[in-house]
Formats: C-alpha cells, structure tokens, sequence
C-alpha cells in the first residue's frame, strides 16, 4: 500500500505534488500546533485548579479545626461543671443521679443549637438519651447505641474525643468521661452534632465560579462525615477507588485536591469539575479550527498561484529539451529573471553549446585516444625491460647458490639462498597490502642474513601476538625500519647488540615496535629524522633515514595523519620506533 502511494506520488506532475506538499505541510504544522496549544491550556488549568483548591483547603481546614475545638471543648466544659460523675460514685442508679444527668444532657444540647443529640453510658450500662425536638423522629438517632467493642475503645483512649459517622444530617462525638479528681472512669459521652453547622465551610468558594467544587471532610479513620448531598458521595466513593488524584464520574472528569488538618488528623478533600473548568476552553476550540480553515485555504490558494508560475516556465524548458534531443543544437531559450529556473535556463543554453562544441571535436578526441593507447603500449613494454634485470640476477644467485653446495660451501650457500630469497620476494611483491606474517617471515629471512654477516654480535627477540599475524600491512613496512636499527644503532656499538621486535593490538590499532640497544639519537636528530625530506644521498644513513621518511608518510597516506612512525631514543641508551595503523 505504502510502496503504491509512494510510486503514485512520484508520477505526479511537478505542480500537483507542489500543491500536495504545501497543503499537507500546513495540515500537519497548524495541527501540531493546536494539539499542543490544547494540551497546554488544559494542564494549565489543571496547575490553576490544584493551586485554587490548596488555597480554599488551607482556609477551611483553619476554620474547620476551630469548631472541631468548639464542639470537644464544650463537651468538656459542661461535663467538669457538672457532678455526674460523682454522684455515680455516691448514689449509683439513684434518682437523683437520673435527674442529675438529664439535666446534664439537657443543659448541654440546649446551649448549642448544632448539637441535636445526647447520651449518656454509665459506668454501670446504664444509658440516657436526649434528642433535641427538631429531631425527635429522626430514626438514626433513636436505634443510635454503642456496641461493647466502641465502649472499649473510646476507653483506651482515656478522654480523646472520637468521632463516627452518622448521616448527611449529622454525624456523632464520642468520649470516655472520668471524675476530674481521682480520675475514675464514670462513663461514655456521645454527642449528635447536626452537619448544617458546617455548611458556611462546604459552600465557602463561590458557587458560580468555574473553579467550584465539592467539600467532603473525612475522620481519622478515612470515613466520610460531612458532605453536602447525595451526588458529593458518590463521587467521595468514585474518588477514593481512584488512585490517582484525577477520575471519571458519568462522563465526567474531575479533580481531587486533599488536606489533612494539622491537630485532629481529618482529611479534606475538595472534587473539581474538571469539564466545568475547562467549559472556556470550547470557544477555543472553534477559534482553532476557524484559523485552520483559513490557513488551509490561503496556503492552497498561496501554493497553486505559485506552482503555475514554476511549472509554466519548466514546460518551456522541457520543450527546448525535447527540441534539443532529436538534433536541434541551435535552440536558445530567452529568460528575463535570475532565480533558479531562469539560472538553470541559461545553464541548459551554456550545454547547448557545449554540446555542439564537444560533437565538434570528436574526432580529435579519438586520435588523441588512439596516440594514449599507443603510449600506454610502449610503457608496457619498457617495464617488462626493465623487470629483466632482476630476473636476470636472481637466476645468476640461483646458480651461484648450486654451485657452492656443489663445493661444500654450506654457510656461503645458504647467504646466497636467503639473498636471492629475498630478491624473489622483492620482485613479486605487487600487492598494495600482505598478511602481517609475510611481512614477519621476510624480516626473519633478512634478520637471518644479517646475524651471518654480524656473526654472533646480533640477537633478535620477537613478541607477536597470535591474534594479529593475519592484519595486513602495506609491503615493506618493517624492513626500512630493522635496517635502520642495524646500521645506526647497532654496527656503532661495541658489544652484542639486541632488536626487540614487538606487534600488538591496542584497541583497534596495530602496533609495531621495534627496540634495539644500540648508541641512540639525541632529540634534535630524531626531530629531523621525522620531519626533514632527504633526497639523493650515499651514505647508509641517508637511505635508512629516507626509508624511515617513507613509511611514516605512506602510513599518514592511507591512514590519516593519526597513524604513521613515532621515535623513542636516549642518546647511548638505545631506540624504539613504533608504527602504528588500524587493525584490518
């Protein structure tokens, strides 16, 4: 599918793709943009919505924490100021001790209009109730007891207020009572408080504001306690099922912002419709698209004025080209403007006379082809000349080499054999690059030579690492370098003297070192033996130095300047050249 749409989008005319390319390019740029302009109004408003709803909770979490402080501290008040709990120690299950604390319970509901219920456990289970008269047939409050398993609890929790849930009427305070002097347990208080005395804090943000939400004060124990109707717990349960601070609720979203008080340990929590919030960002929507639409149509408009301008002149051009291919070399276009197509007009004029110019000399070209061919011949044959002389001595050493062993000349023959071995190998070495143990096998034959004509002075150590005898090298890479440590190191110093030769992988380069003992160069010599170009001279010094020259710059030729011949050498001491190129 895709390799059709492709193919059919190549065979299009200049133009249509023009058009295709311009309007596409448009499409994708204004949708990128309003995809992310989107995304960014509605993560900003979602930042606005979280920091709006931490402020409000901070608010309300002051306010709300100080009639929590009302209500725990009211219950303790009338509680010390009356003599409940001692006349349970003095007259248990009297009358006295009956009226004492329905006038107690009495007393207390009446003093505060957000307290509609009240009872009483004594030490002993007795129980007494009173329920304010707005609430007499309230049937929560009237089945309302404390199961065993309460009582002991709100016992261990020696005084700490309690609190349980209720209804969305009211919810319930609970604390264990105990006489203010020998602290003897008298019995459990419970205290219905009415959730209308919190309304000025669930209805605390402006009810119009888009940024409005649902207030919803939870206990210690995660239970919900104070709302305002049926929906706001509905979406206390969708809220707490979701583990993230956002959900969905009938196809709607909202947003979650919790606090939990500092003193009493009740969260807050406050649900934001997210919908309702970002109802702003509809209009811009439709802006969005109504900018698109006229971009899409200006770009069109923009791209096909355009394309009709570039494609007119291109016909005129591929024209002349047809005109031009069937042998009309005289056409010339005329051109009045210097962009690319007028440019490109008088490129396509200027080979038009080239070609006619080139068709011209045709027939010079070819004997000048001819004349090519015929020199290419006659340097043929003067290196297949020069190549006999070689041969001619190699052959010579041959004889020379039969002729000793004939005689018993075992140790001049086998010079002769190494010499005319490594003759042989000079002559046929035609590759660009050898085996690094070819390189290797010549330097021993040449070593092997040399250790004759030095007798026991020369000693030769190797250290060649398996891994790298299958590299490759360019030819004669070592020998320069072997001659050059005989010749100027060695032969001058008195006493045996020793190559070191060494090859290596580091990383992912080839080294080669070769060390000797001899008497060494001071600085300045082994500055000049790298840099200075020396050309025709006699001495064994200036061949050996032009064949340290040589392989430095053939390495930094195929390599790179990274690569090629470093100098290590003390004065007396000895030498250690090393090359270096990639492991290949």
């Amino acid at each position: 599918m895709n390799f059709r749409l492709m193919s059919g989008f190549k065979n299009m005319k200049l133009r249509t793709k023009f058009l295709i390319s311009s309007v596409l390019v448009t499409f994708i740029s204004i949708s990128i943009i309003s995809i992310l302009h989107y995304y960014i109004s509605t993560d900003s408003t979602k930042t606005i919505i979280s920091s709006s709803s931490e402020q409000l909770l901070d608010q309300v979490g002051l306010n709300f924490e100080q009639k929590m402080n009302d209500i725990s501290e009211t219950t303790f008040t009338y509680y010390q100021k009356s003599n409940v709990c001692s006349l349970m120690e003095s007259h248990p299950g009297s009358i006295m001790l009956a009226q004492a604390t329905k006038q107690f319970l009495y007393r207390m509901i009446n003093s505060n209009e957000y307290m509609n219920y009240a009872m009483m456990i004594g030490a002993d289970g007795s129980e007494n109730h009173w329920i304010r008269q707005d609430y007499s047939k309230d049937q929560v409050l009237n089945r309302f007891s404390l199961p065993d398993k309460e009582i002991q609890a709100l016992k261990d929790k020696r005084g700490q207020v309690s609190w349980a849930p209720g209804s969305n009427k009211f919810f319930y305070a609970a604390r264990a009572m105990y006489e203010p002097e020998s602290y003897t347990y008298c019995g459990i208080l419970v205290i219905g408080v009415d959730s209308q005395h919190f309304n000025d804090l669930i209805h605390l943000d402006q009810p119009n504001s888009v940024l409005a939400g649902n207030l919803m004060f939870l206990n210690d124990q995660n239970e919900l306690m104070i709302y305002s109707d049926s929906t706001a717990k509905e979406l206390y349960q969708a809220a707490i099922a979701s583990k993230t601070n956002e959900f969905s609720h009938q196809d709607s979203k909202y947003i979650v912002t919790s606090k939990t008080t500092e003193h009493i340990g009740w969260r807050i929590l406050n649900v934001t419709s997210f919908d309702r919030a970002t109802s702003h960002l509809k209009a811009l929507r439709y802006w969005i698209l109504a900018t698109f639409a006229f971009a899409f149509l200006l770009t069109f408009i923009n791209a096909a004025v355009i394309s009709k301008y570039i494609t007119k002149k291109l016909y005129v051009l591929v024209n002349s080209m047809k005109t031009v291919s069937v042998g009309a070399l005289h056409t010339v276009i005329r051109t009045d403007t210097k962009d690319e197509i007028g440019i490109l007009t008088d490129k396509f004029n200027h080979m038009v006379g080239e070609i006619r110019e080139l068709i011209e000399n045709i027939s010079q070209e070819k004997l000048r082809t001819q004349k090519a061919e015929y020199n290419r011949l006659q340097f043929e044959y003067k290196a297949l000349q020069a190549q006999m002389d070689p041969h001619f001595l190699y052959n010579t050493l041959e004889s020379i080499h039969s002729l000793a062993r004939i005689k018993g000349e075992q140790e001049i023959g086998h010079m002769i054999y190494l010499l005319g071995k490594l003759l042989r190998e000079s002559i046929n070495r035609k590759e660009d690059f050898i085996p690094l143990k070819e390189e290797l096998s010549f330097i021993v034959d040449y070593l092997t030579l040399q250790g004759i004509t030095y007798e026991s002075k020369l000693q030769v150590k190797y250290e060649i690492e398996e891994e790298v005898l299958a590299s490759t090298v360019p030819p004669f890479i070592l020998q320069p370098i072997v001659e050059n440590a005989i010749v100027h190191g060695i032969e001058k110093k008195p006493g045996i003297g020793l190559i070191h030769i060494r090859c290596y992988r580091n990383s992912r380069d080839l080294v080669m070192e070769v060390e000797d003992n001899g008497v060494g160069m001071a600085e300045d010599t082994v500055n000049r033996l790298i840099s200075t170009e020396q050309e025709e001279v006699d001495d064994h010094k200036g061949r050996s130095n032009v064949g340290v020259i040589s392989v430095h710059k053939r390495l930094q030729i195929l390599f790179g300047p990274s690569y090629g011949v470093t100098i290590q050498s003390e004065l007396h001491q000895g030498t250690k050249i090393t090359i270096t190129q990639p492991l290949k």
